[in-house]
């Protein structure tokens, strides 16, 4: 420590920037902000990088000095300057998003290729992202998949589960189920819940290799724990239905719970039948509207025929055909076979000024529907 307090004053900058180093992460030393950045900029001052890089980060996180993004891009751009791709990195970011500086998509993409030449994996992914989105122009789908790739390649996990994505869909790649599933694979165990759930659904389904439900259930599993609510519902519907797992009715309703509450309408259908049935709890007919309610306002089309069902047959509520009639019509309207038949059936038994009135609610929750702009889940 004497040494490189010798040194640092003598002003050698490798020194002085060590110094920063310890008192930025309390290495050897208590973690002092104020004296951390006294020595990188004495580093910084005499044109080290990394020390004029790390000064921008001080800035740019408000660690020791209030957040200052000017001041950050001042030394990003001088740390730039002499090739830290990190700091190009950085800039390109501080351009895409519009910190310090307007919102500059081309200026942002110079600054992202730079780094990434530089073979910096974050700037390749997020060089793939700005094409991908075609912020700079149109998308260019095939210049994008050979940015992740590149960063794929590197271990970026991101970029690993966007190339999956493309492998899937044949975005600016052929359609390649095998490589979809080898690219999800190694993200997912990086720990990327969404490659996680991805991956699942491939060895579940049989797609782009042997169906196998238990393996799925672990990548499910994973998933699910981390929060992603597509994972919860297809693990609450293995619990239930027993598939590659143990038929666990407790585990289904727990999973099940967990993606509804975090508004998946599949999984609020799939409650809403557990509890009109009474599989594996006490029937609730409260419980059931509550649940298909929920999920029909998401645009579920079994939850919609459901919930006019029960309206029909005044479970959960009185009888109501005017509301009956006026859900069994969106469904009808949406392509749901039965709920035709039903509406014919129920208009027997209603005189012409209650079906007026229900065609009535019916716009009303169409329009309801239009304004949440949700797409459909069966």
């Amino acid at each position: 420590m004497n040494w490189f307090y010798q040194a640092a004053e003598q002003g050698d900058s490798d020194a002085q920037l060590m110094l920063g180093v310890m008192y930025d992460k309390g290495k050897g030393v208590p973690v002092d902000y104020s004296e951390a950045m006294k020595w990188y900029q004495k580093a910084a001052e005499q044109g080290n990088a990394i020390a004029q890089y790390n000064m921008g980060v001080m800035y740019y996180k408000g660690e020791g000095p209030a957040t200052n993004y000017r001041e950050a891009l001042k030394w990003f751009l001088k740390a730039a300057a002499q090739g830290d791709s990190d700091a190009q990195l950085i800039l390109g970011v501080m351009y895409e998003k519009g910190r310090g500086v307007p919102v500059d998509y081309e200026e942002a993409k110079k600054w992202f290729r730079k780094a990434a030449e530089k073979g910096n994996p974050d700037a390749q992914y997020n060089l793939g992202l700005l094409l991908d989105g075609g912020k700079t122009g149109e998308a260019d789908d095939q210049e994008a998949a050979r940015w992740y790739l590149k960063a794929a390649r590197q271990g970026n996990a991101v970029a690993q589960y966007n190339l999956g994505i493309r492998y899937l869909s044949g975005q600016g790649v052929p359609i390649d189920g095998s490589e979809a599933q080898k690219w999800f694979l190694k993200a997912a165990e990086q720990g990327n819940p969404d490659a996680q759930y991805h991956l699942a659904r491939m060895v579940e389904e049989g797609k782009g290799g042997p169906k196998n439900e238990t393996t799925a259930s672990v990548w499910y599993l994973k998933a699910a724990e981390q929060g992603n609510a597509e994972a919860q519902l297809r693990l609450g519907r293995l619990y239930k239905d027993g598939r590659g797992v143990a038929v666990d009715r407790d585990e289904a309703l727990k999973w099940l719970e967990k993606a509804a509450a975090n508004g998946i309408a599949g999984a609020q259908y799939d409650l809403g039948l557990i509890y009109y049935h009474g599989d594996g709890v006490k029937v609730s007919d409260r419980d059931a509207r509550n649940w298909f309610l929920k999920a029909a306002m998401q645009g579920g089309l079994g939850a919609q025929f459901m919930l006019a069902l029960m309206y029909t047959e005044g479970r959960g509520s009185p009888i109501n055909h005017t509301m009956g009639y006026a859900w069994w019509s969106i469904a009808a309207a949406r392509g749901h076979k039965t709920a035709k038949y039903m509406i014919d059936a129920i208009s027997r038994v209603m005189p012409p000024g209650q079906i007026a009135e229900a065609q009535k609610e019916a716009r009303e929750l169409w329009k309801q529907l239009e304004q949440l702009r949700v797409p459909k889940v069966p």
